[in-house]
């Protein structure tokens, strides 16, 4: 673990390199330590609800009767 200096890095382990506290980095370079705004979070909006469409009921068309051959006659007769 060493540090490099003026950098403003350090060694933290193998492959792994962090910055020093903000504070201590910026008063190195001469500049005296701005505090950082705190990021306002952004509320999650709420997902609606999708409605479900209702499936139209088809009518069922009534089946014609079919006319027995005694009932053809008298159709026949009545004309």
């Amino acid at each position: 673990m060493g540090k490099v200096e003026g950098g403003g890095w350090r060694w933290v382990g193998v492959g792994m390199l962090t910055t020093p506290p903000r504070g201590a980095f910026l008063s190195r370079l001469g500049i005296p330590e701005v505090k950082k705004k705190k990021k306002k979070k952004k509320k999650k909006k709420k997902k609606k609800k999708k409605k479900k469409k209702k499936k139209k009921k088809k009518k069922k068309k009534k089946k014609k009767k079919k006319k027995t051959h005694e009932e053809k006659k008298d159709v026949k007769k009545n004309k």
